[in-house]
Parts: C-alpha cells; structure tokens; sequence
C-alpha cells in the first residue's frame, strides 16, 4: 500500500474512533512507546516518554546510529527516505559500514580514468572492461567480507 494511501487510512480511522477504541488497539499492538516515525504516543496518564536524539547531520561519519526517528513532513521528503530504505529501527553496524567503505574504494575508476582508457585504447570494449571489473570485484569482496563476518558471528 502506498504511503499516501496508508497516512490517509490511518487519518480516516484517527477521527472516527470511539473513546474505547484507543485501548483497544495499544493492547493489539502491545503498547507502543512510539509510532512507526519514532514520535512518542502518550500514556494513559498523558505523560510522555522523550527519547534523547542527535540529528543524523550531526553524527560523525563512521560511527554506527541508531534511527529513532523519520520526519513524515513534508510528504516529499518522507517518500524519499522511505524509498532510500531507512526505517526506525535502523541501526547502522560496523560491518555495514566495513562493506559500504570497501564497496566505495574498490566499485568503480573515476570517470576520467575510463575516459583515459577510451582514449589509450580506443575500444570501447577495453572501456567497459575497465568499468565493470572493478565492479565486480567490489561486489564479491563486500559479498565475501559480509558473508564471513556473519559465519564468525
């Protein structure tokens, strides 16, 4: 279902619940701290429990996060992130981030240096060999690193 069309669902459902419906549905869903984009949903009591959080932005590079919350406004954004794949809980861990560096340094020459051996060579074949056998090293390397961190555990 798309994500306009569930944010209208649940609009819909919001404003027509009666006051036992509220209870209802926390005790189907095993009482929530937080909805899906990670705001606090209040107690019986009205009291909230706030998460302390550092925006993303504001994180070292490297260092592994967890997401606790997706901001939902604007829609546009929203469906960017959603579809980049970032969904709360997400966490981020070091072998993600070993793969994902191993994956940056070994995927792809520069584009001047493909440019260099178009013009060296003058094969366009040469070109997309150069191209794509730094790729494929990439992926069987960041395949082979992940699948032997997860074997060691």
């Amino acid at each position: 279902m798309p994500l306009e069309a569930i944010h209208a669902a649940a609009d819909r459902r919001e404003h027509g619940m009666t006051p036992e419906d509220p209870a209802a549905l926390e005790t189907r869903l095993g009482y929530p701290a937080q909805c899906p984009h990670g705001d606090p949903i209040p107690k019986p009591d009205g009291s909230v429990t706030l998460l302390e959080a550092v925006a993303l932005s504001e994180q070292p590079i490297g260092r592994p996060v967890v997401i606790v919350h997706v901001e939902d406004e604007p829609p546009e954004l929203f469906r960017q992130i959603a579809a980049d794949g970032a969904r709360r809980p997400a966490g981020l861990t070091l072998l993600t981030a070993v793969c994902l560096m191993l994956f940056s340094v070994l995927h792809n020459p520069c584009s001047t240096t493909i440019w260099t051996i178009y013009k060296e060579t003058g094969s366009p074949k040469w070109t997309l060999l150069g191209a794509l056998l730094p790729l494929s090293l990439a992926f069987a390397v960041t395949f082979a690193v992940a699948q032997i961190a997860r074997l060691w555990g």
